[in-house]
């Protein structure tokens, strides 16, 4: 907590000029966003549980079990099942082959949302998640590129994208979150969030630019309930408050934080956009 933000902010004024976007760039688009919560069914839910504590019994880092939380949340195949500690190999390696939900949710309740976007981007951390995405949307029928491999090799599937109109989806990790401009493109579907606010800003940054194609942007980002995810997001809004403390103004990254709490959800968002 700042304790004395207005001296803080007249301290800081000595020595920083700080121009909004805003303010220097009307022609600047604006951005709205979503977080969905998505809820896991009771056995998967259980095989999490079961996960953390017998991670926590074997003495894992906080690393190790903040990873292997996360791969949880976006991908079951992303775990190596032998080895995870015996208490939990069994209950996961039950659900491993089930449809993950925060991947059927994406597929059955947000594409479909999406019908009329002409490209979409989509940002998960973990290549077996990105592997999934990409798999599921060629399952529904749409049409997808998958930013993966050498340099060249995503700069490729960049290219394709940009190139052709067929190409709705492009599904990328970390490597494509900087220095790209892709302002054709008014929708971002963050699979995860990293714990880092500025790899979102870099992500939005990726469609949100001078130039773009769009008077407004559209960011939904997708948190599995009951789950670390959670933190995450916890995480991420005190930093943003801490940023607006002390420099005033932050542009919105989560927006509503329950999709029951924005009018209309996912659909309402891209309706009223």
């Amino acid at each position: 907590n700042v304790q004395n933000r207005g001296l803080l902010n007249e301290l800081l004024e000595e020595v920083m000029v700080r121009n909004r976007r805003d303010d220097v760039m009307k022609a600047f688009p604006s951005r709205r966003a979503i977080t969905t919560h998505v809820t896991m069914p009771r056995r998967h839910l259980e095989a999490y549980k079961a996960l953390i504590g017998a991670l926590q019994e074997s003495e894992s880092s906080g690393l190790v079990l903040q990873l292997r939380a996360q791969q949880f949340c976006t991908s079951y195949k992303s775990l190596d099942t032998d080895k995870l500690p015996a208490a939990a190999r069994s209950i996961i390696r039950e659900i491993v082959q089930e449809p993950h939900p925060k991947l059927e949710h994406f597929l059955q309740k947000v594409v479909p949302q999406l019908a009329e976007e002409n490209k979409v981007l989509v940002f998960s951390q973990f290549i077996e998640s990105q592997r999934e995405i990409t798999q599921g949307l060629q399952t529904k029928g749409e049409t997808v590129i998958w930013a993966e491999g050498s340099p060249t090799d995503r700069a490729r599937a960049v290219k394709r994208f940009r190139l052709e109109p067929d190409l709705k989806y492009l599904v990328s990790g970390r490597s494509l979150s900087e220095g790209l401009n892709l302002q054709f493109c008014r929708c971002m579907i963050n699979f995860d969030l990293p714990w880092n606010p500025q790899q979102i800003e870099q992500r939005i940054g990726r469609i949100q630019r001078l130039g773009s194609d769009y008077r407004e942007v559209l960011i939904v980002n997708l948190l599995l309930e009951g789950t670390v995810e959670l933190l995450v997001r916890e995480y991420i809004e005190k930093k943003l408050l801490m940023f607006q403390e002390v420099f005033g103004f932050v542009e919105c990254v989560l927006g509503q934080l329950d999709e029951e709490e924005a009018e209309g959800g996912v659909e309402g968002l891209i309706r009223n956009a």
